[in-house]
């Protein structure tokens, strides 16, 4: 199975992509440009220097290599925090966030899952996000209550839903717990399906399970709380007992982009990064302008398809040095052989970029 949301694979192919990346030296010039006027929790790099250091904080992110206290005390009757390590450095040269995050030096990078509209109903789409001071499973959460960087995701968790998370530190065989606020969250809400609702919870699940520990994601189920007692459902869906995670196929989009980040900005050329399962591995890429004109197009082999969830790709070197300033539209999109003639059609995701 190739679940794991932070796959290793995935990271080598960041450092593989970007080490021939030609250097400019603008880096300084952006970095100014974007203080001026901050976009929350987005981070920023020009040409190839700027986007290895990006990439090395993607790196950390999907490596998830800090985890410290933070847990509340009036969850559930086993210990709420979670596993405790060593907060890593933030990599040398790494690409400022346009709001610098405060605390003691440390950056920790969290694997978020939010809901996105497919082909084949809403499914969870992942983002890294950073923010400053060590990690702990509640901050995790609140990344969701405060809402995705990519504007076609959802923000399903009003702010204050979660009032402690923690694990138990055994493993698999242990018990991810999460408190939450009031009763107000058991009712589904007007205007939200069964099945948003049922991957509304995946998220939390899945964002639980990928921040709960240093290394491979942590797989025991999720027992949902109000006060110190499990509550029999969260927006309609039953939660009286532990929930297991939903398997890959059914609850990820098939195509998720990791670089570039929304509103990223570039200059010269860039190599995108993300995880697919399309036919036979087989994945395309379009920039457009503002327009809807293609500008850009080609394709990439993932490191696998079929079942065993997602599978890592990179894109070769994309040129963007005879653009015109401005911003631009990058698509991920698996192979549809049958010309969208058969099934859901493909699977994408999108980022907006910006051209230097």
């Amino acid at each position: 199975m190739n679940d794991d949301p932070r796959d290793e694979q995935l990271v080598g192919l960041i450092s593989e992509a970007t080490s021939g990346v030609e250097p400019t030296d603008r880096l300084a010039e952006i970095r100014g440009r974007t203080a001026a006027a901050p976009h929350r929790g987005r981070w920023y790099a020009a040409g190839g220097a700027a986007l290895l250091a990006a990439a090395a904080v993607v790196a950390v992110a999907l490596l998830g290599t800090s985890v410290s206290p933070g847990a509340e005390d009036d969850g559930p009757a086993q210990d709420p925090s979670p596993t405790v390590t060593d907060p890593a450095p933030v990599p040398s040269g790494s690409a400022s966030p346009a709001d610098p995050p405060t605390g003691a030096g440390t950056v920790t990078s969290y694997t978020t899952f939010f809901v996105g509209d497919t082909a084949r109903g809403p499914r969870l789409f992942s983002e890294v996000h950073h923010e400053g001071g060590g990690r702990d499973l509640l901050s995790a959460l609140t990344l969701l209550e405060r809402g995705p960087l990519d504007p076609d995701y959802r923000d399903d968790w009003p702010l204050g839903a979660f009032v402690s998370a923690g694990f138990d530190g055994v493993g698999a065989d242990g018990q991810l717990s999460v408190v939450l606020a009031g009763d107000s969250l058991r009712d589904r809400p007007a205007g939200m399906s069964e099945e948003e609702a049922q991957m509304a919870v995946e998220s939390v699940i899945w964002t639980l399970q990928a921040n709960a520990s240093e290394g491979e994601p942590v797989m025991a189920p999720v027992q949902f709380y109000l006060g110190r007692n499990p509550i029999d459902q969260v927006l309609g869906v039953p939660t009286s007992e532990p929930l297991a995670a939903g398997a890959s196929e059914d609850v990820q989009a098939q195509m998720n982009v990791a670089f570039p980040a929304e509103d990223q900005v570039v200059a010269g050329s860039f190599v995108a990064l993300g995880r697919n399962n399309g036919f036979e591995a087989t994945m395309t890429w379009t920039l457009t302008d503002a327009s809807g004109a293609v500008v850009r197009d080609g394709f990439a082999q993932a490191e696998g398809w079929g079942e065993g969830g997602l599978f890592p790709w990179e894109t070769e070197p994309i040129d963007v040095s005879g653009l015109a300033s401005g911003r631009y539209t990058f698509t991920a999109a698996n192979d549809d052989p049958s010309g969208g003639a058969e099934g859901f059609g493909p699977d994408t995701d999108t980022r907006s970029i910006i051209v230097e």
